[in-house]
């Protein structure tokens, strides 16, 4: 099929049929649609998993995966990309061809650096799968607030053995051993919430069937995924509450599982229980609803992430743009001199200590390759030179709006310490915080400039090549 799509391109649409575009495009997606498969695949929930870090697969490794895959495809398209190449065989050109190369090399790269998102994407979307948003927060409500009636810590603990000290909670003295004294756990989804204070309110105002309607949902849920517990909620009722005081009450462990001991030697021994004559899976519950709760309470793709893979795809989109529309000898003097710039200007902000001198310099460093190109350009002199400061250009010139606005952040930065009531807190000039807070839309803005850019100076390559090599 491939084949005679490519024929048909090679008549009718040469620019397509050059860049491979089809086949490339055809590949990248359907290695998009496996990789989104894994992801889902590996988004399936154990819910007797007592670890929240239980990864499947991995990411690490599906991650991993991915990289090889990237890199053996871009192996495979550019053996037969780099076959042929009308612009360096002076063939007759439009202005707006070199633009539109350069749009499907960095649509290639950029469906084939992110197989890595499309994973994450799907694993995410079928842990998502299994209940609503609202449904999630209700249930790890139920667990955070159940937590109290489990063992776990202390808010506030004196030293160890000490049994008389007591803590202050809402105008009332209780025993530093009372379960009012209790930590609660929290999901991602829910740690804003005050849900500690409302259990603990009903607890001080004897609302005992609110306690009991939280352990009867609690215990719906360790039924629903069928986990093992020697407890009812009747049962857990009785053994733990203990109005007004608290005091009195059975410690429920945290899980029904056994463990394998050691001896001294390092070998297994038989199987060994925890401690707790009761039990309830908190530490399932509490590891996969962690799951559920990051799942929704971030975003599917992460900002930082998209323009993390965003940046990376037009790198790679101009260095083999660049590596087209100039030599190798030009290609390899301009990445040589690159690291060897960024190394000089590295050691001098270091010895002077100001990352304006970094900053400074390649703000500058910029501006003189852009205009050292559009001289030889514009005044049809001999290229000379102009081959290494072209992939230079190519390959700094979307760095120049960041720099400049890191240079702006770092002129507003100046932090200083205000106390607030009985508390010190560290403030920042408003445009500080405002530049800060709107980097990443910022940066976002960059990638469009950058695109728009493009164009303009691949009309000026175009004129470039027509120049005189000497």
């Amino acid at each position: 099929m491939f084949k005679k799509v490519q024929k048909y391109l090679l008549i009718n649409h040469p620019l397509l049929w050059n860049t491979k575009v089809v086949p490339a495009v055809s590949i990248a997606l359907l290695l998009h649609i496996l990789f989104f498969f894994i992801g889902y695949f590996d988004g399936t929930v154990n819910f007797a998993s007592e670890n929240q870090y239980d990864d499947g697969i991995g990411s690490g490794i599906v991650i991993f995966f991915s990289i090889l895959v990237t890199i053996l495809f871009f192996v495979m398209w550019l053996v037969y990309y780099a076959r042929n190449n009308a612009y360096k065989s002076f063939y007759r050109l439009t202005s707006a061809a070199l633009y539109k190369e350069w749009l499907i090399i960095f649509l290639i790269c950029l469906l084939n650096i992110t197989y890595s998102l499309t994973y994450v994407t799907g694993k995410t979307l079928k842990i998502r799968s299994y209940y609503s948003k609202e449904e999630i927060e209700k249930r790890c409500e139920t667990i955070s607030m159940a937590s109290v009636f489990i063992v776990g810590s202390y808010d506030h603990q004196g030293p160890e053995g000490d049994t008389l000290s007591t803590i202050l909670y809402k105008r009332q003295r209780y025993s530093q051993n009372s379960l009012i004294n209790k930590s609660m756990e929290y999901f991602q989804i829910n740690s804003g919430k005050h849900l500690e204070s409302r259990v603990k309110t009903w607890m001080q105002d004897d609302n005992r069937q609110a306690i009991k309607k939280m352990m009867a949902d609690y215990f719906a849920i360790v039924k629903e995924h069928h986990l093992e517990t020697n407890l009812t909620a009747e049962k857990w009722l009785e053994l733990t509450y203990n109005y007004p005081s608290f005091i009195k009450y059975e410690e429920v462990g945290r899980t029904s599982k056994k463990y394998l001991g050691t001896d001294e030697n390092d070998y297994v021994v038989e199987a060994v229980s925890n401690s707790y004559k009761y039990n309830l899976p908190q530490n399932a519950l509490f590891a996969n609803y962690q799951k559920f709760s990051k799942s929704w309470d971030q975003p599917l793709i992460e900002d930082d992430t998209a323009l993390v893979l965003l940046y990376l795809s037009l790198s790679f989109a101009m260095l083999l743009f660049a590596f087209k529309v100039t030599d190798r000898r030009n290609w390899l003097i301009a990445l040589v001199s690159l690291g060897v710039l960024w190394i000089l200007t590295g050691i001098f902000a270091a010895i002077f200590d100001s990352t304006y001198v970094f900053f400074g310099f390649w703000m500058l460093a910029i501006m003189a390759i852009i205009a050292h190109f559009l001289v030889v350009v514009n005044k049809n002199r001999s290229k000379e030179l102009s081959g290494i400061s072209l992939n230079l250009m190519l390959w700094s010139f979307g760095a120049f709006l960041p720099i400049f606005y890191e240079l702006i952040t770092k002129l507003f930065d100046y932090p200083k310490t205000v106390r607030v009531g009985d508390n010190l807190k560290y403030v920042n000039t408003p445009m500080h915080d405002w530049l800060e807070a709107n980097d990443s839309v910022f940066a976002g803005i960059n990638v469009g400039i950058i695109i728009f850019a493009m164009y303009l100076i691949a009309i000026y390559i175009k004129r470039w090549k027509g120049i005189a090599e000497n």
